[in-house]
């Protein structure tokens, strides 16, 4: 079983005062275990683990119509067992996943922007989650051609197309793009070679050797490094470091 917190962090006075992950239960004992982390805290969503690989299909609605569609597929994710995609690649439009999704927009009357999850494995899609918000893969969204902050701006100051206009589907398919923090957590935790759940195949170290060597690949995106903009991506220089000593400490 997953055990999914509604909410990554709970603040008081604009500082996080407690933290929660994503984790799992094989058997009654541990889910009672770890369901006494979240008592009285945080709600928690329990789904059943599948095996698969994890693809979002992001929308623009108005009340419940599609305006704009875009596709991705995750590639490595942190923590790796699940969690917030580190490189990923757009992919073309699933008519299947894509009508799912409409399906679930349609029936909440959805205005603005949202992301469905879906895994994709051996016994076809599952619905992962609906995440009706800004997400954090956005950019790659952008670079392929999808601007969808442009088109939620629209939408708000210009109002939403009209009811023959057909949805905007119009995006480079194979644009990879990473968040370098992730990406570098990605490939430490990979080599230091710690498998935590057993139900977990662990990549192998010679793939984050290869991801190491392809950061600065000319081929692939970045989420926040740009030449036309040096000073985001020089600010993210230090919170990586912080956040790999942070993590070669406990490993040792």
């Amino acid at each position: 079983i997953v055990l999914k917190p509604q909410n990554s962090r709970l603040y008081r006075d604009q500082a996080a005062i407690e933290s929660f992950t994503v984790c799992y239960a094989e058997n009654e004992e541990q889910l009672a275990s770890q369901m006494a982390r979240f008592e009285g805290r945080c709600p928690v969503l329990l789904q059943e683990y599948y095996t698969g690989s994890g693809q979002g299909v992001e929308l623009l609605m108005h009340e419940g119509r599609p305006l704009a569609a875009f596709q991705h597929k995750r590639l490595r994710e942190v923590p790796i067992n699940g969690g917030a995609s580190a490189f990923r690649e757009s992919v073309a439009l699933d008519p299947a996943l894509y009508a799912h999704s409409v399906r679930l927009l349609e029936a909440l009357k959805w205005t603005g922007l949202a992301m469905v999850e879906f895994k994709v494995g051996a016994q076809g899609p599952k619905l992962m989650e609906i995440n009706g918000r800004v997400w954090g893969s956005l950019p790659l969204a952008v670079r392929s051609g999808m601007d969808f902050p442009a088109g939620l701006v629209d939408l708000y100051l210009q109002g939403p197309p009209s009811a023959t206009t057909p949805v905007n589907t119009d995006y480079k398919v194979g644009v990879r793009a990473r968040n370098l923090e992730l990406d570098i957590v990605w490939i430490a935790s990979v080599l230091q070679g710690k498998q935590r759940y057993p139900f977990l195949k662990m990549p192998k170290r010679y793939e984050a050797v290869t991801a190491f060597f392809e950061l600065f690949h000319p081929a692939y995106k970045f989420d926040i490094l740009s030449r036309s903009d040096l000073m985001p991506g020089l600010a993210e220089i230090p919170k990586i470091t912080r956040k790999l000593v942070a993590k070669f400490k406990d490993a040792a």
